[in-house]
């Protein structure tokens, strides 16, 4: 049998740079479509007549959907005016040994470092990660950036880093500040403290917190001097419960949905 699989990342944003209609599946014609924990993005969406009648013909030809987030359940629910079941990210599906085994075991920066990343370059973040780092007194790692490098003048920027690396710098970090949704999932899934700038204003890290019971972990420039010293102050154990509950419910939506039946 014929599957297209579809899910994560924002593949269903229909204002991303990077989308493309194919994403919903509209050229296989035969066999099953499923979606995996598919998102919308970050945020409400305002959509033509045209972009919605277009999603829903899309959308009604699937046999499985499952979202990301809040927000994209409402939307597929609004169009098919059906219940979806929302599913975390793939990247949980793996676990924190999992994770540790594929990556480099030698630290890439040594002694304390606040881990800042960020899918994009907005000077108020930055500005913010300054203030935090200062007051901790603690120097701050960040990726490399494409294009104004003057933001980040002050932090150290760490050029030769890919996936596996990434995890590295995450892992060994005194703390992690991020805006993306990865960043926060990798801190939780390796127990490392960290705080999500403005989290509980986007969909699909809101959706992340609350399901952890981690809503306090969202920073912003009103309340990071009260919650920067406590930053250490994170209890993981509701968030590894919840994990291992919520990779099996996934593992069992995606046998499910597969037509895979577990071996006795």
């Amino acid at each position: 049998m014929i599957i297209g699989l579809v899910g994560s990342d924002q593949l269903w944003n229909l204002r991303a740079n990077d989308f493309d209609w194919s994403y919903f599946l509209e050229f296989a014609d035969n066999g099953k479509k499923i979606s995996y924990a598919a998102s919308f993005g970050p945020k409400k969406m305002v959509w033509s007549d045209e972009e919605k009648a277009r999603v829903k013909n899309a959308l009604e030809k699937y046999d499985s959907i499952s979202v990301r987030e809040e927000g994209s359940k409402a939307n597929v629910e609004k169009i098919l005016n059906k219940e979806v079941p929302i599913h975390m990210d793939p990247t949980i599906l793996l676990d924190k040994k999992e994770w540790n085994d594929i990556m480099p075991k030698e630290k890439i920066y040594d002694g304390k470092y606040i881990l800042y990343y960020s899918l994009g370059q907005n000077r108020e973040h930055i500005d913010l990660v300054k203030k935090i780092s200062k007051l901790l007194k603690m120097p701050v790692v960040t990726t490399r950036y494409a294009g104004r490098r003057e933001l980040f003048s002050g932090f150290k920027q760490v050029y030769d880093v890919g996936p596996v690396e990434f995890l590295n710098l995450i892992k060994n970090a005194e703390l992690v500040i991020s805006s993306s949704l990865h960043g926060t999932i990798f801190s939780t899934l390796f127990e490392v403290p960290f705080f999500a700038i403005n989290g509980m204003k986007d969909y699909r890290i809101s959706t992340l917190l609350k399901k952890l019971d981690l809503q306090e972990r969202s920073i912003d420039i009103e309340n990071y001097n009260e919650k920067c010293f406590k930053y250490k102050e994170i209890n993981f154990d509701n968030a590894r419960d919840e994990l291992e509950k919520e990779r099996k419910k996934s593992t069992e939506y995606l046998m499910k949905a597969l037509d895979i039946k577990r071996e006795e």
